[in-house]
């Protein structure tokens, strides 16, 4: 277990999982959300963000730009299609399309999660959202 406030200790206990409260990063948080588009472009969205949660959170890593290209090309996307499609103006316009579509929505923080037009926000609405999909099926 970490070494964290008794809060955190507390969600690590009940999800199972290591938490550690991220470290300052030393990339804009905008590059992370590019980052793991340009990884979506090659097929692996899920992939790399599993692994980028799991760096920031799980291992307690401070995120750099290094960091970001070593997840992607663990991921086997070459460092040169990475870097490419994390530097290209498509991949800008579609997090910009993207933001503005959860401005729109009403989206307010992390985490979120849409389904259909259902909001639910926040690691405690976890279980409601499980119920949702669940009815929904």
């Amino acid at each position: 277990m970490s070494q964290e406030s008794p809060r955190l200790q507390a969600g690590e206990c009940q999800y199972k999982i290591p938490f550690h409260e991220p470290k300052p990063l030393s990339v804009k948080p905008q590059d992370l959300a590019l980052a793991t588009l340009a990884a979506g472009s090659q097929g692996l969205l899920v992939p790399y963000s599993q692994a980028l949660f799991d760096a920031i959170f799980a291992k307690g890593l401070a995120i750099d730009d290094a960091i970001l290209t070593a997840i992607a090309t663990n991921l086997g996307i070459s460092q040169t299609d990475f870097q490419s499609h994390l530097k290209s103006n498509d991949t800008q316009n579609q997090l910009d399309l993207l933001t503005e579509e959860a401005f729109n929505r009403g989206v307010f923080g992390v985490p979120t999660f849409l389904f259909g037009s259902e909001m639910f926000w926040g690691n405690d609405r976890l279980v409601l959202l499980q119920h949702y999909l669940k009815k929904s099926s």
